[in-house]
Formats: C-alpha cells, sequence, structure tokens
C-alpha cells in the first residue's frame, strides 16, 4: 500500500516533494499486483 511506504520514508523525504504516478500495461504485468517503484532526482 502506497500510505504505509510513504510513511516509512516521510522522515527523509518530505509528502510535499514526493511525486506520485501510475505504471503502464507492461510494467505492471512484469511487476505483479502490489509494485511499487521509486526514483531520486537530484536538484
Amino acid at each position: 500500500d502506497i500510505d504505509v511506504f510513504l510513511d516509512m520514508i516521510s522522515e527523509r523525504y518530505p509528502r510535499e516533494q514526493i511525486r506520485l504516478g501510475t505504471i503502464g500495461a507492461v510494467i505492471g504485468t512484469h511487476g505483479g499486483p502490489g509494485v511499487i517503484g521509486m526514483c531520486y532526482l537530484r536538484p
């Protein structure tokens, strides 16, 4: 669940700096149910 994941990382990364999005069918099919991806972009 994304809310649990956000709670885990929110101490280090404030929620207002986190952007959420959806993934496409190919990644979703290969990742399976409940997959969460994360990427870090430097300012």
